[in-house]
């Protein structure tokens, strides 16, 4: 599992980092390489909560260690709509690939080409600001026991 996890990794750091060179301004170098690095570290703890969450509303429960044990037929399809619903949304992300520039000329022509107004760096810092908030909170919930029964933190509700 780690070399077949590596290669795809090793490929977005490459691209990520030729993007980054492309895109900075001179003396702007290390606030776009925080933001574009931020930006992407925090895809994996964001999508973690949501999964939490939607994966909460499962029953039986995916959380449970003897659901597994238990292994009934029913228990494994709903194992198997996890990992299509996983698939799914996955798949779904490349729909943004058209998004991205095709080359180096493209990507300076859009540079060139793009209005700039402080109002985009607003809003980009707070959507980031937001996810980092959500990914933290989320992600801490889940962990203690006291809060880990929450909905929102993939639990099945504390009065349940």
């Amino acid at each position: 599992d780690g070399l077949i996890t590596s290669i795809p990794t090793a490929m977005n750091f490459v691209v990520s980092t030729y993007v980054m060179v492309e895109v900075a301004e001179p003396g702007t170098e290390g606030i776009t390489y925080g933001i574009l690095t931020t930006a992407s570290n925090i895809g994996s703890p964001v999508a973690s909560g949501i999964s939490n969450w939607i994966f909460g509303h499962f029953r039986p429960s995916l959380s449970h260690a003897s659901n597994y044990v238990a292994d009934a037929p029913s228990f494994r399809n709903l194992v198997a709509l996890s990992y299509v619903i996983s698939y799914i949304f996955g798949f779904a992300s490349l729909a943004f690939l058209p998004l991205l520039p095709n080359q180096k000329a493209d990507t300076q022509e859009r540079k060139a080409s793009t209005q700039r107004h402080s109002t985009f760096a607003i809003a980009n810092v707070s959507i980031l600001g937001v996810a980092i908030v959500y990914a933290v909170t989320v992600n801490f919930l889940a962990v203690f026991p006291a809060t880990s029964c929450l909905e929102i933190a993939g639990g099945e509700g504390c009065g349940s």
